[in-house]
């Protein structure tokens, strides 16, 4: 039993691992509607991976994506930095292997905190 468990979480973390690197390549391409629908589809089986939240942040803030939402791309950000927190040192270090490590959320928040308040500046001038 311990076994299939280990294999069944393996498959899950191997899973994710992969469709965090394909939302993050179709972003890269402008393929936005694609990109959605990949870490909508992998966050539906699971919803607090960082990797896939701080994906589907970046995603929401593409100048050229139809869906652009600051506010949803912070909620996600945020959701992100508490996944991110609670994970073992092992899927960090495969999350790393993508490219998203801590620095790479908490700039990913300060870039969002910094849009926020020229939004917020603009809007009351």
């Amino acid at each position: 039993m311990a076994r299939l468990l280990t294999f069944v979480l393996l498959i899950t973390c191997l899973t994710s691992t992969a469709q965090v690197r394909r939302a993050l390549n179709l972003i890269n391409e402008s393929e936005y509607e694609r990109a959605e629908g990949v870490v909508q589809k992998a966050l539906e089986k699971n919803p607090d991976d960082a990797g896939l939240l701080y994906s589907y942040s970046l995603l929401l803030i593409q100048p050229d994506y139809l869906n652009y939402n600051l506010g949803e791309s912070y909620m996600k950000i945020r959701s992100a930095i508490e996944s991110y927190e609670l994970m073992d040192s092992e899927d960090r270090v495969d999350l790393a292997s993508d490219g998203i490590d801590s620095l790479s959320i908490y700039r990913q928040k300060d870039l969002l905190d910094s849009l926020g308040f020229e939004k917020a500046r603009q809007f009351n001038s």
